[in-house]
């Protein structure tokens, strides 16, 4: 995070296992951030949602996670 440029905007969580989004500070205009936890993972995975405006005003969202690893986990994936 200390070496991230400042043209960029890091969402992240504060504590435990998190995702993270990289958006570029010039092109982009974050209008939220969702963190929904899984209520059934045992690795402390959630999803995050990224509601945003690019810069000609169209909107988009992103979604992006990481999901329980391993064999053993297939389950709750």
């Amino acid at each position: 995070k200390s070496k991230l440029s400042v043209e960029y905007l890091l969402t992240e969580k504060k504590d435990g296992y998190f995702t993270v989004v990289l958006l570029k500070r010039s092109t982009t205009n974050l209008q939220n951030v969702l963190v929904k936890p899984f209520r059934n993972s045992s690795m402390c995975r959630d999803l995050t949602i990224i509601n945003a405006t690019l810069q000609n005003g169209i909107k988009f969202f992103l979604i992006n996670t990481h999901l329980e690893s391993t064999k053993d986990f297939a389950e709750p994936r």
